[in-house]
């Protein structure tokens, strides 16, 4: 067994782009390898600004081989009556490789052909890599890609390509380029070239004379106890923040922890304005102590100084200057006032046709009073109060130069201009989530959020801007999980159908390019697209979640309930069959439906045969426990009564005739089993269960 390494060394790539990367390199050669016959043990990827790296482990050194059978073409084309071949047999046995010997008949299902048998693989695996590295070099993925060298494309410019199979040079070419054994290190402190003998000396060179920590997590430990240990200098902790680690560890290539400060006179600014100075623009870390920013950062460079000073004086600076800005903002913001904001608003356009931010505000102030009404009735005035002045901030200066603030300094200028807390807290909350998770956590945030994302759902729908493919330019995708993540976490039980219906009613003088029907139906199944996608993603099977969905979504967090129970319910013994008998009732149902009417109620008279009368008393009985339990949504204890009922539903089917040519018998038996699927289907679709 051998090894195999590597190596694209390109201009420094966008930290974004690394991770996926390393993933896709190593799952494009496993899959390759595997399609080739090659054997391996396991694959390593590594990655660092300026390098993407690949090792497979005890790799075969040739393809397994095999014997295959090649059907040709028919006997009556391939061969002459003499039993010579004809050119088109001849031409067969030339396309496989074979001599006129090894060609024989063969009998099919359609006829005699001729065939042969032929090795397949064999080959080294030195070869089968020369032109695999290419293939999959030029296959991997870039959200944005840059041309060079006859029109190749590639994150960034490759500048060298190192390829060993043990210490074999594994030859090939690409943007110019030809495979070597040389690799380069630290553009400062180890530049190379550096001549690599065989593929396990890789990482110790790079280590060693290139200075580069080739495993992000070696790197990210480093980070981690170099700048703990300058936080402790100071007696205090640094203010990690994972998503912001992950980026400055894909920056570097030999990072390097270095603790500033900054003016105790910038402390008066927010902590989050203060973070924000530092995270987004200086890639750095806040400092803290008792859970409150001292006048320290942390930030990482990507190599050993020999005047660390100066350095650290160079960061501070730039550091000065941002927050010598923000403070600026900041005090010129407290001189301002939200009913100024609100005058400005009307110059600010939320979306073409659907007017200003100003008219936007009045909207989400009429879905806070909606919402409140429903969930929060004793703060009714300070919920209209929030939606009205929920995007104020747009206008002012802070956010006009941190955009990231929106909707935090909005609820941090509120407290500071006297609003309720209630109203300050819903301002601050209104945009989450905007990632995985980090959700409102007041009532208040979760119904501001719920309607300016609901406003923005219902406008864009209403102009026929919905998501195709990958393209959501207005984040709708992210705005419907929103809503669906909120009411999951919030519990309310709330007509997704009537907040769409008094949202499309707030734009009533905006002419919408959809009718009501076409808005309704696109923006529904949108939802349901996301609830799918939500639940199948948490690990419900898509059967279950399509049952759930089919009964009905639009009161979300009671078809979560229901989805829950339905989960449960399918890992019993008796669900296979529970399921096979009451979608038989379902599938009756829906098509006889369409052929004829039922009677409005059952009519006991009409019950002939001891079957269906016994299933007739067996339904009245269940009757008050299935009523009690979709009240108190105890899903669970209602798909249980299921297995009570089924032996009557299944006696019934083995000894009445449904289908029976008397026509009120028919209508009888069939009123039934519409009474059963009437309540059935309030919790699920049994016919999208597939068992």
């Amino acid at each position: 067994m051998s090894l195999f390494v590597l190596e694209i060394g390109f201009e420094e790539m966008p930290a974004r782009f690394l991770k996926k990367l390393e993933k896709d390199i190593a799952g494009m050669f496993s899959n390759y390898l595997k399609e080739k016959k090659v054997y391996f043990n396991n694959i390593q990827s590594y990655s660092t600004p300026r390098r993407l790296i690949v090792l497979i482990n005890n790799i075969a050194s040739k393809q397994e081989t095999e014997i295959i059978e090649v059907i040709g073409p028919p006997l009556k084309i391939a061969k002459k009556e003499d039993g010579s071949l004809t050119k088109a047999g001849l031409g067969f046995i030339k396309s496989q490789g074979v001599s006129f010997e090894d060609a024989y008949e063969v009998e099919t299902s359609k006829g005699s052909y001729l065939a042969v048998k032929k090795q397949i693989g064999g080959q080294d695996t030195i070869i089968v890599l020369q032109s695999l590295c290419p293939k999959i070099i030029e296959n991997l993925h870039f959200p944005k890609k840059m041309r060079w060298v006859d029109n190749f494309t590639f994150g960034r410019p490759i500048r060298w390509v190192l390829a060993l199979f043990e210490d074999k040079i594994v030859n090939f070419q690409i943007a110019g380029l030809k495979s070597s054994n040389i690799t380069y290190g630290h553009r400062v402190m180890g530049k190379g070239p550096f001549k690599v003998e065989h593929a396990s000396e890789l990482s110790n060179v790079l280590e060693t004379k290139g200075k580069i920590i080739l495993n992000f997590e070696e790197r990210k430990k480093n980070i981690l106890h170099q700048g703990n240990l300058l936080a402790k200098q100071v007696e205090g902790e640094i203010a990690w923040k994972n998503s912001l680690l992950e980026e400055v560890c894909y920056l570097v290539e030999y990072p390097k922890p270095i603790l500033g400060k900054f003016d105790e006179k910038f402390l008066e600014l927010p902590e989050e304005v203060l973070l924000m100075s530092m995270e987004s623009h200086q890639k750095s870390f806040g400092v803290k102590a008792n859970n409150k920013l001292l006048p320290y950062f942390l930030t990482i460079i990507n190599l050993e100084p020999e005047k660390k000073d100066i350095i650290q004086k160079g960061w501070e600076r730039v550091l000065k200057a941002r927050l010598e800005d923000a403070s600026f903002f900041w005090h010129t913001d407290l001189k301002s006032s939200f009913n100024k904001w609100l005058q400005q608003l009307e110059k600010v356009t939320f979306l073409g046709p659907l007017g200003s931010m100003r008219q936007k505000a009045t909207r989400l102030s009429m879905l806070m009073e909606y919402l409140g009404k429903k969930f929060y009735p004793q703060k009714l005035s300070e919920l209209k109060r929030a939606g009205l002045l929920a995007k104020c901030d747009l206008v002012s200066e802070m956010v006009g130069e941190f955009a990231d603030l929106e909707g935090i300094m909005g609820g941090i200028y509120a407290r500071k201009m006297g609003e309720d807390p209630v109203v300050a807290t819903a301002i601050y909350e209104h945009y989450l989530p905007k990632g995985q998770g980090n959700l409102p956590q007041s009532l208040e945030g979760a119904l501001l959020s719920i309607a300016d994302k609901i406003d923005t759902l219902v406008g864009c729908f209403g102009l026929n801007i919905i998501p195709t493919g990958a393209a959501d330019p207005y984040a709708l995708r992210r705005n419907a999980l929103g809503i669906i993540q909120i009411v999951l976490d919030k519990q309310l039980s709330l007509s997704l159908s009537n907040l769409i219906s008094y949202s499309y009613d707030l734009y009533e003088n905006v002419e919408f390019k959809l009718n009501k029907k076409e808005f309704f139906d696109k923006l529904n199944d949108f939802f349901a697209q996301r609830l799918k996608y939500l639940w199948q993603e948490q690990g419900f099977k898509s059967q279950i979640v399509e049952a759930a969905l089919g009964a009905s979504f639009d009161n979300i967090f009671d078809t979560f309930l229901r989805l829950k129970a339905l989960n449960e319910f399918s890992k019993q013994a008796e669900f296979e069959t529970a399921v096979l008998t009451f979608k038989r009732v379902s599938n009756i149902i829906k098509k006889q439906a369409k052929q004829e009417t039922f009677f409005t109620e059952i009519n006991v008279d009409l019950l002939e045969e001891p079957a269906e009368q016994r299933l007739y008393e067996k339904l009245k009985e269940l009757e008050t426990k299935f009523k009690q339990f979709l009240t108190s949504k105890k899903y669970k204890e209602f798909l249980n009564l299921l297995l009570e009922l089924k032996p009557f539903v299944d006696d019934f089917f083995d000894n009445v005739m449904v289908m029976c040519e008397n026509e009120n018998l028919r209508k009888n038996r069939l009123t039934m089993l519409k009474s059963m699927t009437n309540t059935l289907e309030i919790v699920a679709d049994f016919a999208a269960l597939q068992v």
